[in-house]
């Protein structure tokens, strides 16, 4: 997304955010390292925008902008794993219009920057009798990312309206660009959570001596067909994708959000098959 988003931006407004981006992303290459992607602000009362928020901070915001850098205030909630990764990389999550100025920032931090302060609730985490993998060991953790007056050097930053208002729109651009990928990972995601449910629910069928009863099947097959079509979404969605001017490949946005709004919608229904059948 900020691959996308700072190369029209720079193309537009003449500005050097691609370039940044860049070198962050050989940075990044080079070190091997692992993000934590910060979009999802506190929000507030949801019928007022950023700046008409009774308290300005409910959204993450630049309260200054100096030669060498900004400085930050607010806060990102519900971010996953947080504290397990190397960078966070701070996005808008919607639409800011010309008096939303401050609000429109992206940057990228370690996740140790002074300022950046984790508040995360403890991990359930089951260790693997079967298999090596480093996440169970520890879990999966949500993180209030709280960020106190916090310095962003001018290399790490990707927008800022407060500086150049005319960046502002692009806050949108960059908000609506994560969310088409975030998407379209779900449609590779999603299908693997549905095929545990599929195989919970197949194991207690046959502990309770239905797994052959026509109904049961029915709802096997439910699952299994909902996870398939959530995935030939995304195969599709990235067979049709289109290369944007700075070279990334974008995947088709309507087939990315049928495999999405399908995997969201058919998830209630997935938990009561298994509840069912458990009898």
């Amino acid at each position: 997304a900020l691959s996308v988003i700072t190369y029209e931006l720079d193309q537009a407004l003449g500005t050097d955010h691609y370039e940044r981006f860049k070198k962050y992303l050989e940075y990044f290459q080079e070190n091997d390292l692992v993000a934590s992607a910060a979009q999802t602000d506190a929000k507030g009362d949801r019928l007022k925008r950023p700046h008409e928020q009774e308290d300005p901070d409910q959204y993450l915001r630049v309260i200054e902008t100096r030669d060498d850098g900004i400085v930050v205030r607010g806060c990102k909630v519900s971010i996953t794993n947080t504290p397990y990764a190397d960078e966070l990389i701070v996005l808008p999550c919607r639409y800011m219009g010309p008096e939303d100025k401050d609000y429109a920032v992206s940057f990228a931090l370690p996740t140790d920057w002074d300022g950046v302060k984790l508040l995360t609730r403890p991990a359930s985490f089951r260790k693997s009798k079967h298999m090596e993998f480093p996440a169970g060991n520890f879990g999966d953790a949500e993180t209030f990312i709280i960020f106190d007056d916090v310095f962003v050097p001018n290399d790490r930053i990707f927008l800022n309206g407060n500086g150049d208002p005319r960046q502002t729109a692009y806050a949108g651009f960059l908000a609506l660009m994560f969310a088409h990928y975030h998407r379209h990972s779900y449609t590779g995601c999603k299908p693997a959570i549905t095929e545990v449910i599929a195989s919970a629910a197949a194991l207690v069928a046959e502990y309770n001596g239905i797994e052959k009863t026509s109904h049961v099947q029915d709802k096997l097959s439910h699952l299994i067909g909902t996870a398939e079509l959530v995935f030939a979404a995304g195969e599709s969605s990235a067979k049709h994708s289109e290369k944007a001017p700075s070279g990334t490949q974008v995947p088709d946005e309507i087939l990315t959000n049928a495999g999405r709004r399908l995997a969201g919608e058919m998830i209630y229904d997935e938990y009561k098959i298994l509840a069912d059948l458990s009898g």
